[in-house]
């Protein structure tokens, strides 16, 4: 069946909500400090790399009337060798900064004995996953943003993203930990202000597409 794009809503926004309201949950029943935070949102940058790939090769965004039979052979040989140096240079990117926030967020915690994927953490990689799955197939599938950008547009979109976003919450755990002892008061905020970097990027991702 296929979707009107014009009957299709956001509806991606309320599971994105909710999805990143889970670490509430895991703080307030839990215990989980700023390192299970950041280590699940680290996580999340994974599942944003994984739909991603999906993307890249989904992404079909040239016009029909300029493509020839060789274009088409040489659009699907370079957008294998895209999305393969993607995997090879987001799976380094995710490896430094894993690394980075080990070093830094559980340097008291003994790496190999600390229960990092504790039943608990399921839920919320569960619902995390589920959320990014809706806003792919509502968004990129039902409004069809994928006839409006390239593989190698798509290819960057992950960065500008997850960079800025990791930053200012690195930022904010920075500030937690430096200015006073980690409190759920203080857990909630560096929450917050994820939730809000997350659905600004999100409109921000999506608003472009209308303007094409």
């Amino acid at each position: 069946m296929i979707i009107e794009n014009k009957e299709i809503k956001d509806i991606s926004i309320l599971p994105l909500i909710l999805a990143n309201l889970a670490p509430i949950f895991g703080v307030l029943f839990f215990r989980w400090d700023i390192f299970s935070v950041i280590f699940l949102y680290w996580q999340e940058s994974a599942i944003i790399g994984f739909y991603n790939i999906l993307k890249m090769y989904k992404a079909n965004g040239t016009k029909a009337a300029d493509i020839t039979i060789n274009d088409i052979i040489a659009n699907k040989l370079s957008k294998v060798f895209i999305i393969v140096f993607f995997m090879f240079h987001y799976g380094m990117f995710m490896l430094v900064h894993g690394m980075f926030i080990f070093v830094i967020f559980a340097r008291q915690k003994p790496i190999f004995s600390y229960k990092f994927f504790m039943d608990n953490y399921y839920f919320a990689i569960l619902l995390l996953f589920i959320s990014h799955g809706i806003s792919y197939y509502v968004n990129f599938i039902g409004k069809e943003e994928y006839k409006k950008i390239s593989v190698s547009e798509q290819m960057q979109k992950p960065y500008s993203r997850i960079i800025a976003m990791h930053l200012t919450i690195l930022l904010s755990a920075f500030l937690v930990m430096a200015f006073g002892k980690q409190t759920i008061i203080s857990l909630f905020i560096l929450i917050a202000i994820k939730i809000a970097m997350d659905l600004r990027a999100h409109i921000k991702e999506h608003k472009q597409f209308t303007n094409i």
